[in-house]
């Protein structure tokens, strides 16, 4: 299978995701299912020359055929934001808003601040340019994600100097607030 690719910028490219539908054909006698289905195995794997970059990250869902939409995953969402009040699940929050900059690149080095600058400037335009609606539940968690990374470009903020930001992102939200 080949993926749809994204080009960022002039040398990162990402895969983008696949839908893969497994069915099983004939039935399984009642006694060998009574107690468990034992688990199934699936492999996934990428040609060896992409492995230092990157690994596939796999997500089931267990699907009757007496349903007309796949059950709920399991609890294991990477993307889930706890605000200190209710858990809010991105998937029902982000409202039709990709989020170009997530998953982080294999490659990415939180050790370098100049790729935290980077990925600072892609929240901040993601967040003024396309989410814009400051209401919304995704520019909160959208607005936390941009000051966690600025922190990372700039460690020293608010001391000595740091990047200026697009004004239309308040210094609000509760990683900056604990950080100032």
């Amino acid at each position: 299978v080949r993926p749809d690719v994204e080009c960022v910028g002039d040398d990162s490219a990402f895969l983008q995701p696949l839908v893969v539908t497994i069915y099983f054909s004939g039935p399984l006698p009642q006694h060998l299912v009574r107690e468990q289905i034992k688990p199934i195995k699936i492999t996934v794997s990428v040609a060896e020359e992409y492995n230092k970059f990157m690994a596939p990250v796999v997500r089931a869902k267990a699907w009757s055929v007496y349903q007309s939409e796949p059950s709920e995953p399991a609890p294991l969402n990477p993307n889930e934001y706890y605000t200190g009040s209710n858990d809010i699940d991105m998937d029902t929050c982000t409202q039709d808003f990709a989020i170009p900059f997530l998953p982080l690149p294999r490659t990415f080095d939180p050790t370098d601040t100049r790729q935290w600058e980077a990925l600072s400037k892609e929240i901040e335009y993601w967040l003024v340019d396309e989410v814009q609606d400051s209401s919304l539940p995704i520019w909160t968690w959208g607005r936390d994600a941009f000051w966690l990374t600025f922190v990372g470009a700039n460690p020293t903020f608010p001391g000595h100097g740091w990047s200026a930001w697009d004004p239309r992102i308040p210094l609000e939200g509760i990683f900056i607030e604990e950080w100032l």
